[in-house]
């Protein structure tokens, strides 16, 4: 898994500098890269594609398996979201570690608007050929996340929307993050996902020694860099060369995932990203990559 979601990141980077984050061209090229050279077209079969997209990605399903979210942000949750929804088995938990001291329950005080772009009139070849490959994992209207990414305007037209997971019309693209984040966290604990409070999250070894176990298939860090330096004992440098200037920059794949004994570290979100949320597309780019993520741990452990 460790190299399949290596080769994930490093196309999404090596994309995003070739096409300067168009969304239909960031999903049309992800899926050139992983197949060798496909070009979506209207009449291309996506069951197809979506075979040629994970040849070659085997994994032996452990037992119990189960993933660990560190940080209950929009980034963290929607992974969570995400992850539960393709693989109802999957034990899924998120550690968040901004609690009210009094209440115990998760602090919801971020007002800050954040700006999700990403909406792409229907139909479009390329994202509707990405819509077929999320729906092949579904075995019931529970386990289909294309009902997170397909909204319409007033007059009825579709669009391919990251911010459809939200429940608002299209064309509504700010939010407040505690929005944000108590909308994603009622969705994920209404499909089985477990959300922790606990202050303690954030020392490394306490998460580790806690929440994950031999059976822990990966821990995603989605702190926005609290963790990574502790946790993986790399510096937290990023680096694109000429990339957007969207974003600071973004860590190497080396840096972004790593094996850490028996467990996978994976940064999502701006530990990964590092970019201006309230403006621009960085939180599109960010769930766009965990969408990636989503559907190949989903498919690694199918």
């Amino acid at each position: 898994m460790e190299a399949t979601l290596r080769r994930v990141y490093t196309n999404f980077l090596q994309t995003m500098e070739e096409h300067d984050q168009d969304l239909a061209s960031l999903y049309s090229s992800f899926f050139a890269n992983q197949t060798g050279g496909y070009r979506p077209t209207a009449t291309t079969d996506p069951q197809m594609i979506a075979r040629r997209w994970y040849t070659g990605n085997a994994l032996v399903p452990p037992s119990s398996p189960n993933i660990v979210i560190v940080g209950g942000g929009p980034n963290g949750l929607y992974m969570a979201l995400i992850l539960k929804t393709l693989s109802p088995a999957l034990q899924v938990t998120v550690v968040e570690s901004r609690v009210d001291p009094d209440t115990k329950k998760r602090k919801l005080l971020r007002t800050q608007a954040l700006t999700i772009q990403g909406s792409i009139p229907l139909p479009n070849p390329t994202m509707e050929t990405f819509l077929e490959i999320a729906g092949e994992f579904a075995t019931g209207p529970e386990t289909d996340i294309t009902e997170f990414l397909v909204t319409a305007d007033a007059a009825g037209k579709q669009y391919f929307s990251l911010p459809a997971v939200l429940d608002k019309p299209y064309g509504v693209q700010r939010f407040a993050t505690n929005y944000i984040e108590k909308t994603l966290a009622y969705k994920a604990r209404s499909r089985g996902v477990r959300i922790v409070h606990d202050p303690e999250a954030v020392d490394p070894a306490h998460v580790i020694a806690t929440y994950t176990g031999p059976v822990t298939v990966a821990l995603f860090d989605a702190t926005g860099s609290r963790l990574h330096h502790d946790m993986t004992g790399i510096a937290t440098t990023r680096t694109l060369p000429n990339g957007p200037a969207i974003y600071e920059g973004a860590l190497l794949p080396e840096k972004a995932i790593k094996k850490l004994d028996h467990l996978l570290y994976v940064a999502i979100g701006d530990t990964t990203l590092r970019t201006d949320f309230t403006k621009g597309k960085g939180l599109m780019l960010n769930w766009t990559l965990i969408l990636f993520y989503g559907l190949t741990v989903a498919k690694l452990l199918s």
